[in-house]
């Protein structure tokens, strides 16, 4: 009973008081430093994903161009989210220069190439 009457009192000069608030403000500290790991964590994947798809992108248009056939049923079994077999996110080093140019997002592929025939 003693406690919670030192608790109710909201003098700041309690040392109780004190100590419970430094201890909340360790606890909201954690609490925010593991929620910005995991949404770094996303953040990595899904650049990794987008960067994935930029190369299947390159490589779909460069078959095309060279005038093979590019089958959609092919295309469609192509994920940029490989979650097995192969590491996840591999080697990858931080390169914070912008790219030389922006990035191939749109697959070119008329419809002679996308069939064989």
């Amino acid at each position: 009973m003693t406690l919670l009457r030192r608790l109710g009192n909201h003098s700041r000069k309690n040392r109780l008081y004190r100590a419970f608030r430094e201890l909340g403000r360790a606890i909201r500290t954690i609490t925010l430093l593991r929620y910005l790991v995991v949404k770094f964590n996303e953040l990595l994947a899904n650049c990794v994903i987008y960067s994935t798809a930029c190369d299947i992108t390159d490589a779909a248009n460069a078959i095309a161009a060279e005038g093979h056939p590019v089958d959609t049923d092919d295309l469609a079994t192509v994920s940029p989210y490989i979650t097995h077999t192969i590491r996840r996110f591999g080697n990858w080093t931080l390169n914070l220069t912008p790219p030389a140019a922006a990035p191939t997002t749109r697959l070119d592929l008329e419809p002679r190439v996308l069939f064989a025939p």
